[in-house]
């Protein structure tokens, strides 16, 4: 599972914060559960967080392929 997670996080949604002023710190498998993933953001704007979530790049980007 991580696999294929990792693979569709890694091409599809990583590349996406820059572009939103969102730092990446870190991403990726958990240690110490098989079916959980983690992704560590700084925001330098609260504002743009609550803008990306909602914005249709990623609602109808990869969204979905990534929470599921």
């Amino acid at each position: 599972m991580h696999d294929a997670l990792h693979a569709r996080f890694a091409e599809r949604a990583l590349p996406m914060p820059a572009a939103w002023g969102t730092d990446v710190v870190a991403f990726g498998p958990s240690a110490h559960d098989a079916d959980a993933y983690y992704l560590i953001r700084r925001y330098r704007d609260l504002d743009r967080k609550g803008a990306f979530y909602r914005s249709d790049a990623w609602r109808d980007g990869p969204r979905e392929s990534i929470l599921t």
